[in-house]
């Protein structure tokens, strides 16, 4: 088809176009090209969805610098599809936007690989959410936290919602679809009928899917409802599952933990996992969480190759672990790196049990 022409949304996923999402379908053939994306996003970060279709490239020139190659890398690497990522958003017609990415692999029979993705607006309601050199350290951190916090809790609003009406909505229809197709089938149509309902019936599936594992990653209900401990052992035997790598975890949580400091140690638990599977050529990894009265302490060891000098330390080299830092320092916690070439990465993860308030 011609890359300048848009097709139609994807089946199924119209309501959560209704709902905000900004859905999108590319490919790479070998150059990208955008299939479909939601026209209301010109009204989110500022790009008319024709630039899309005519232009992709150009596109990038609207994202933040720091952020262009690793949006590239993301959307050109195929494994890359089960990791979210957010995008900030800095074009001169909108103002400063944060989306965050899901997005899963759909089957091009004979043609290149395609996905389907969805983008949610997690810039944050309060002050603070745009960019500024000329605040001073205690002001620029103070701020990231307030953002953090309104992030997190963005995040449970739409995983529930999800979950919970939309999960539930798109079930019913399924339902429904199952039994419109069953007395359709009756009545002996022809091929092309057919193969359109088994596809209209796939794209709803691949919807639910969507929307069960986008909530999951939003905000993992095992967190909640069964604690840090479960959701690290959770995490790490589905991360294990889809990599191949074998991941130990040993929990000696008997105390309850604090919810913002669970959020914390959990999220740094995901990037620091992340990291490590993307990065370290690792054979095995071996996860800890405990805590006692005082403290929670978290570590995740790995035997990979290592990190460079430049990347051991946060800053524009190592964002994921100026992520991990800022996160930690939120609740007045510590992150330290310890790592040697060869001889893999060993994160911990120190936080006090009595977190203070953003």
């Amino acid at each position: 088809m011609d890359p300048s022409e848009p097709s139609a949304v994807p089946t199924g996923l119209s309501l959560l176009e209704e709902a905000g999402v900004i859905v999108y379908r590319y490919h790479f053939g070998p150059e990208l090209c955008v299939d479909y994306v939601s026209p209301q996003v010109g009204k989110l970060i500022g790009i008319e969805a024709e630039q899309f279709y005519q232009a992709p490239l150009s596109v990038g020139d609207g994202i933040h610098p720091d952020d262009r190659e690793m949006v590239l890398t993301a959307m050109k690497d195929p494994a890359n599809y089960r990791y979210p990522f957010t995008v900030r958003w800095t074009s001169p017609h909108a103002r400063f936007r944060q989306t965050e990415h899901h997005r899963v692999p759909l089957g091009r029979e004979g043609g290149p690989q395609a996905f389907l993705g969805l983008a949610f607006d997690i810039t944050p309601h309060a002050d603070g959410g745009g960019v500024s050199t000329a605040v001073d350290a205690p002001a620029m951190r103070a701020m990231w936290e307030r953002i953090e916090q309104a992030r997190e809790t963005e995040r449970t609003r739409i995983a529930r919602e999800l979950h919970d009406e939309l999960g539930q909505l798109l079930l019913g229809i399924k339902l429904e679809f199952a039994g419109t197709m069953k007395r359709i089938l009756a009545l002996d149509p022809s091929r092309e009928t057919i193969d359109r309902l088994q596809s209209a019936g796939g794209q709803i599936d691949v919807a639910v899917t969507m929307v069960k594992r986008i909530a999951r990653d939003l905000r993992p209900p095992v967190l909640d409802y069964q604690g840090l401990g479960e959701a690290v052992t959770d995490e790490a035997h589905r991360v294990s599952t889809l990599s191949g790598v074998p991941i130990e975890v040993r929990s000696e949580l008997s105390l309850p933990v604090p919810t913002p400091v669970a959020t914390v140690a959990f999220r740094v638990f995901q990037e620091a996992l992340t990291n490590t599977i993307r990065h370290a050529s690792a054979s095995s990894i071996a996860v800890t969480v405990s805590a006692d009265h005082r403290r929670l302490r978290l570590t995740v060891g790995d035997d990979g190759v290592g990190l460079p000098p430049a990347a051991r330390r946060p800053g524009p080299h190592a964002l994921g672990l100026l992520g991990m830092s800022e996160r930690a320092q939120s609740v007045g916690g510590r992150l330290r790196l310890r790592s040697r070439a060869g001889r893999g990465t060993l994160v911990v993860l120190t936080l006090p049990l009595a977190a203070r308030t953003p």
